[in-house]
């Protein structure tokens, strides 16, 4: 009896010891993973930044004609969550709100997703200040005058 109890607590302790050095590696690389992507993410968010001021300088500057107003709403039920080698389906109940507008600048119609609070701001059918570069229009909300 003292036998298999000395076994089983050994056995114990080296399951306990692999668990611990399993979890310890999954955690320091989830991390690793997690410190590398907030390094793209503000890789990314400087490389937009330059894009942006680049287009503000180059950019034709003009005003867009406000067409249409528009929300869409969808919603997800599964979330994709990668696991190790495999991915895992996590249902869930997000619903996404998209606020569209579609401005005409340049004899060009442009579909842009703005925030709900400059969504509220503007109206169909005035002008708003922005400016065209390449394929993309900026909004120049800070210099906009509503009255026109």
């Amino acid at each position: 009896m003292r036998k298999v109890f000395i076994f089983s607590a050994m056995s114990l302790t080296i399951l306990s010891v692999i668990f611990l050095i399993f979890y310890g590696s999954t955690y320091f690389m989830a991390k690793k993973i997690t410190n590398e992507m907030n390094k793209e993410i503000v890789e990314i968010r400087e490389k937009h930044k330059q894009i942006k001021e680049e287009a503000l300088i180059k950019g034709i500057k003009t005003e867009a004609l406000i067409v249409e107003k528009d929300i869409k709403s969808t919603l997800s039920s599964i979330m994709l969550i990668p696991a190790y080698s495999t991915t895992t389906v996590v249902p869930t109940n997000n619903q996404t709100t998209n606020y569209i507008v579609r401005l005409y600048a340049l004899k060009d119609d442009y579909y842009i997703t703005v925030s709900q609070k400059i969504y509220e701001q503007l109206t169909e059918g005035t002008y708003i200040e922005c400016t065209v570069y390449k394929d993309k229009i900026y909004l120049n909300l800070d210099k906009n005058d509503k009255s026109k």
